[in-house]
């Protein structure tokens, strides 16, 4: 947890607690005679720098850093800079991205009639998603780690024109 010197202990709760963030900060009431700079690490930016934003604050880009992370910055309200690090899970989708997806969803099983859902047992992995969606790309990053187990995967991509598959959707 970070200690943050703020002059309105009250407008601040507000600001962090809009950002989702107040369990990484520490607020200190106290008359600030110079602005902090603060960093810090989060699982995932995306929804973070969206809140920055809606709240009328400039940010910066978002860029890398050093160790496959990323990181974008802004001005909080009692002009501290507040550096913000984690996973950006919405980064441009590119053919490496889509080559990444395909390498980590090789050991899964296409389900293409759905029936043969009702033969699934425990210790079996459903996996509903689609290529175009950042947050599936970003959970199948972590099939690799379960390649051992039994892992079927039901694209959604057309889930609008299929309604066998909305209705499956909304079952599970």
């Amino acid at each position: 947890m970070i200690t943050l010197n703020v002059n309105s202990l009250v407008n601040a709760e507000i600001f962090w607690k809009e950002l989702g963030l107040e369990e990484e900060v520490a607020l200190n009431e106290a008359v600030i005679t110079r602005p902090q700079t603060i960093t810090m690490t989060i699982p995932y930016i995306d929804e973070v720098r969206d809140k920055v934003i809606e709240l009328g604050l400039a940010t910066s880009e978002i860029v890398p850093t050093a160790n496959d992370k990323f990181m974008f910055s802004f001005v909080a309200p009692e002009e501290n800079t507040v550096i913000i690090i984690g996973d950006w899970v919405c980064q441009p989708y590119t053919s490496e991205k889509r080559a990444e997806f395909f390498h980590n969803i090789k050991h899964v099983d296409y389900v293409r009639k759905y029936e043969q859902l009702t033969t699934l047992t425990e210790g079996e992995y459903l996996l509903f998603g689609r290529l175009t969606c950042p947050w599936t790309r970003y959970f199948a990053r972590q099939l690799p780690e379960i390649w051992d187990k039994k892992i079927y995967f039901i694209d959604t991509e057309y889930t609008d024109f299929d309604t066998e598959l909305a209705s499956l959707r909304e079952k599970y």
